[in-house]
This record gives C-alpha cells, sequence and structure tokens, in this order.
C-alpha cells in the first residue's frame, strides 16, 4: 500500500510515554471497511501489539482510544506527537493560551455565575433584538464565570472580548461579575503552566468528537423540522400557527422553507397566501424597494414609529415576522421570476 493511500485511512496515530521509561504508540485506522484501534510497546526486539476494539463501529473504536489514552495517562504516560489528519490545524502543537484557558474554564467555570450570565445574555438579546450568541458566546460565558473579571483591564484579557463588545455589553457583566469572589488572580499567564499540553490535546480530541456529534443531532434536528413543516404547509396551516407548533422562531421556519424549495418543494405559493393575509402588506413592499431589505429596523420606525410605549413585546414581534414574512416572499418571488425566465417560461 502506498504511504498516502495509507494516512487517509488513519483516523488517529499518538505516542505516549513514561519519563525515562516505557514508550508506546496507540492508533485507530479503517481497514477492509472496519475500524481498528491498536496499541503497541515500541522500543522491544519485537513490537508488541494489541487489538483493543476492531468492529465496524468508528464510535466504538474513538470510544477505545479514549479510554486507553486516559488509562496511560493514569498510569504515568505523557501524550506525545498526536497526528489526526482532519485535526491538524486545531491539534498543532503551537497550541494558545487562548486554547488552555478555555479547557481550564470549561472545568473551573462557577455554575451559579455562568446561570446568571445566561439569563442577562437572554435579556440583552431581547432588548437588542439580536441572536443571543451574538452577545456572547456559550465559550465566552463560561471564561466569564471561570475567571471572573472584575475590571476593563482583566475583562479584555479573555479570548472573544473586542473593544466593540467591551464597549457594549462590558459595564454589565462586570456588573454581574463583581459580585462572586475572584478565585484566581489576574494577569491570566499563569494558565499557559496550570494546563499540561497532553492534557489540553486529549480534550480537544475529545471535544471535537462532542461537537462533530452535536453537529450530526442538529442536522437530524433540521430533517426533522422540515419534514413537519412540510406536513403543516400541505395542511394550509397559518404561518404563526406553524411556529407555534414547531417552536421555532419565523427566521428559522423561513430558513426551511428556503430549504425545502432546494429541495425541490415548491412553497412559493404557501407563502404567497401567507403574505396575502398581511394588511400593511403594500406598505412593506414599498419600503423594502425604497430602503432595502437587508435590515428590518428602517423598515419598522418607517411603518409603526419610534414610540412602542405601550405595545405588548409579543406584538413587536409579531410585526417584525410580518416584515421579515413579505421581505422573503419578495425575494424568492424575483428569484423564481429569473429561474422560469431564463428556461423560457412566460412570466
Amino acid at each position: 500500500m502506498k504511504f498516502g493511500a495509507m494516512i487517509e485511512n488513519i483516523e488517529y496515530v499518538v505516542t505516549l510515554d513514561k519519563p525515562h521509561g516505557e514508550r508506546g504508540k496507540m492508533m485507530l485506522l479503517q481497514r477492509d471497511g472496519a475500524f481498528e484501534t491498536q496499541w503497541s510497546l515500541l522500543g522491544t526486539d519485537e513490537e508488541e501489539l494489541s487489538i483493543q476494539y476492531a468492529g465496524p463501529s468508528l464510535e466504538l473504536a474513538w470510544q477505545a482510544a479514549e479510554t486507553l489514552i486516559l488509562d496511560k495517562i493514569k498510569q504515568g504516560y505523557q501524550l506525545h506527537n498526536p497526528f489526526i489528519p482532519h485535526l491538524l490545524e486545531t491539534l498543532s502543537p503551537r497550541f494558545t493560551l487562548s486554547r488552555k484557558m478555555g479547557y481550564y474554564a470549561a472545568q473551573h467555570f462557577n455554575p451559579s455565575l455562568y446561570k446568571e450570565l445566561k439569563e442577562w445574555r437572554r435579556s440583552a438579546a431581547a432588548t437588542n433584538k439580536l441572536p443571543p450568541y451574538i452577545i456572547a458566546t456559550d465559550k465566552l460565558l463560561t471564561l466569564l464565570a471561570a475567571f471572573i473579571p472584575h475590571q476593563d483591564q482583566q475583562l479584555e484579557q479573555l479570548p472573544g472580548v473586542g473593544e466593540q463588545r467591551k464597549a457594549q455589553y462590558g459595564a454589565e457583566i462586570l456588573e454581574i461579575t463583581k459580585k462572586y469572589e475572584q478565585p484566581r488572580p489576574f494577569p491570566l499567564g499563569w494558565v499557559e503552566e496550570e494546563v499540561r499540553w497532553d492534557t489540553l490535546a486529549f480534550w480537544m480530541i475529545s471535544e471535537h468528537r462532542l461537537q462533530k456529534q452535536k453537529r450530526q443531532l442538529r442536522t437530524e434536528q433540521e430533517r426533522d423540522e422540515r419534514v413537519h413543516l412540510l406536513q403543516l404547509i400541505k395542511a394550509a396551516t397559518p404561518i404563526e400557527e406553524a411556529i407555534k407548533q414547531l417552536n421555532l422562531s419565523m427566521e428559522i421556519v423561513l430558513k426551511r422553507i428556503q430549504q425545502l424549495a432546494e429541495m425541490g418543494y415548491d412553497p412559493l405559493e404557501y407563502v404567497k397566501s401567507q403574505v396575502a393575509a398581511i394588511q400593511e402588506r403594500q406598505q412593506i413592499t414599498e419600503l423594502v424597494a425604497r430602503l432595502g431589505g437587508e435590515r428590518l429596523k428602517p423598515i419598522y420606525t418607517q411603518l409603526y414609529g419610534t414610540d412602542e410605549e405601550g405595545v405588548e413585546r409579543s406584538e413587536v414581534g409579531e410585526r417584525y415576522n410580518r416584515i421579515r414574512l413579505v421581505r422573503a416572499y419578495l425575494s424568492w418571488s424575483e428569484a423564481d421570476k429569473s429561474s422560469r425566465a431564463l428556461k423560457g417560461e412566460v412570466v
């Protein structure tokens, strides 16, 4: 077998050794349609090889690899030279301080503070009409809840806190974090020595697998949402009711409709029927043509004004949803006309 072809079938190779002692190699590979997790003791006249797992499941092979590595680390082995073809960039030996901070934070964050920060983020997202992750990612909340900054200069040391985020939300964040005792001092250079390279490498491998599993779950969830939405469309369910049944936002429902269209379904007539029920559809259409559809706020203020006093939050959300729906219909309708024209159909 050529070296290049062999490398393509290797999922993971790592060497582990004890200081001034034994040295071994763990390999996870694919061969003849099956996966193997192997452990071999190096440096002997005849390399000792043991199979930890052999079978059709990559998931079980990874579990065997993780169990083996953890067991060897407990025995005093240290992890060296990981080689993972699909993770070369992520698992480069040049681990940054920010990655070590991420690992440390995941192990030592304050759950009560994290919960309070999540509640603040939810409120800030609703106030600013932004997705929560734009306000702060889960990773940033974990860092905040682990290192607990009390000053602007300390806040700046956390990855993910840029000038804009600090200017917009720094004071609100510090108002919360100052209520909690700071467990370790700033600056955070001590994290570099606190977190061992091999521990970090193994954690990042596990994190990669976890993220892969989450992506797979999201893919399956999105598929189920599309199936349910298609049933609701066929039943001519009002889109407001569809949103409630699916427990999704208007943005996500429109995204799923777009995906259905890309898969060959034709939801345009359904969307058209929903737009027809919107009383202010003509004004929205004219405003989109005049102001563009990139931003909703200018359209909203032109249509409903800036004074929202006495207006229920739910009504504000419904107004924005009506704008989103009309905007999406206009965009899809125009795209449909262009597509039909290219095919020589009468439009």
